[in-house]
């Protein structure tokens, strides 16, 4: 699919995701942030993808706010209208939210990430800068990916949903759930495989079983 201001690959089983308007430092706009969640849905559905790099082009990750788009919106006496038609609606996933139920999220910071430019990535389960700065990231993403999406997820689940639990047996239920349904899936059969015949499993052939 083309997009206008984003770009998306693929690396073995790893998607990335990278904000791509170097020029206004990649900050938030309607036109971007729509693609990135098209992306980042998009390699979430896949089945051959196992987790997901999220990083922007140039010397920014992104600089928060489009403050340039603000003026546009006073112009035509809109300043605020957006805003408030959020802040009224209940039925918009956060991003946050919609990172904590995906497959492993890697955020790589190839530069500032200012503001909004840092919340967007609070859901994700891991955040990276460092030198070789993709490559490190599509490193950290591999090694989620060798797991199959289904258990990522269910770990996920678990992690976010018991975040606010004060009852231990509460969360002991909901993993003693998980487990069970984890075992009637083809990955646990083929993680026992792997470990009575000493090998690497492959989960995602299991899968297809």
């Amino acid at each position: 699919m083309a997009y206008e201001m984003i770009l998306t690959e693929v690396r073995g089983r790893v998607g990335v995701v990278t904000r791509n308007n170097p020029e206004r430092l990649n900050a938030l706009n309607a036109v971007m942030d729509r693609e990135m969640y098209e992306a980042l849905d998009a390699f979430d559905q896949d089945d051959a993808i196992g987790a997901i790099v999220l990083t922007g082009a140039g010397r920014a990750f992104c600089a928060g706010a489009d403050v340039k788009g603000w003026g546009g919106e006073i112009s035509c006496g809109e300043a605020g209208n957006r805003m408030a038609a959020a802040a009224r609606s209940d039925s918009d996933e956060s991003i946050t939210e919609k990172l904590a139920r995906y497959k492993p999220v890697v955020v790589a910071f190839n530069g500032d990430a200012i503001g909004a430019g840092f919340t967007i990535t609070l859901g994700a389960d891991w955040r990276i800068a460092s030198e070789r700065l993709l490559d490190r990231a599509v490193e950290k993403a591999a090694q989620y990916a060798k797991l199959h999406p289904d258990t990522t997820r269910a770990v996920k689940r678990l992690v976010w949903g018991n975040l606010w639990e004060r009852s231990t047996s509460e969360v002991k239920r909901k993993e003693r759930l998980e487990f069970a349904a984890a075992q009637k899936r083809p990955g646990h059969r083929e993680a026992v495989r792997a470990f009575v015949e000493k090998r690497e499993p492959d989960f995602y052939a299991a899968g297809a079983e």
